[in-house]
């Protein structure tokens, strides 16, 4: 099964709407946000490559919206 994050063409206003609204985010301002919201969790804190975990949520940012934006689905 083919997963798209686009919506079928019946859907069309709205699924342009949310894209546009997606293009207008800060992917910084949402790593920022999700490593505050990640810090905040007894078990992440303990987490032994948190260091380099903006990187890895950073990542994960731009393929989500980029998924979500394009319709590009994370590769295997």
């Amino acid at each position: 099964m083919r997963v798209s994050a686009h919506p079928p063409s019946g859907a069309g206003k709205a699924g342009d709407e949310l894209r546009s609204v997606l293009q207008r985010f800060d992917v910084g301002v949402v790593v920022r946000r999700m490593q505050a919201g990640l810090d905040q969790l007894p078990a992440y804190t303990r987490f032994p490559g948190r260091r380099t975990g903006a990187a890895v949520v950073r990542w994960n940012v731009d393929l989500t919206l980029r998924w979500m934006i394009n319709g590009t689905a994370p590769d295997e």
